[in-house]
């Protein structure tokens, strides 16, 4: 996976063997973002913890192919206040980037 990571960050092409690693990977680590985020929801973390952990997560929302698999692939399935959350996320990457997809 950091061969992939390394790729996207180098603004290279993956292929379709390592788009669908990355969704995988991302599968993973959007479940992960979820646990976490209803933890914090439902008093059962401590904020501070629950606020670190998503930080990290936050990295991961700020490419072009996380937007895609997320929109096209990934959001189904997950409730309405955590989609609204990680749509957030985007949105906030989409500004530091300057819209670029």
């Amino acid at each position: 996976m950091p061969g992939i990571l390394a790729k996207l960050e180098a603004g290279e092409n993956l292929s379709a063997a390592e788009v669908s690693a990355y969704t995988m990977f991302m599968r993973g680590r959007i479940t992960e973002a979820w646990q976490v985020f209803y933890q914090r929801q439902n008093g059962m973390i401590e904020k501070r913890v629950a606020d670190a952990l998503l930080d990290r997560f936050e990295v991961f929302t700020g490419s072009g192919l996380f937007r895609g698999v997320w929109i096209h692939k990934l959001e189904v399935g997950f409730p309405v206040e955590f989609q609204e959350y990680v749509e957030s996320l985007i949105g906030t990457a989409n500004q530091h980037d300057g819209g670029a997809a």
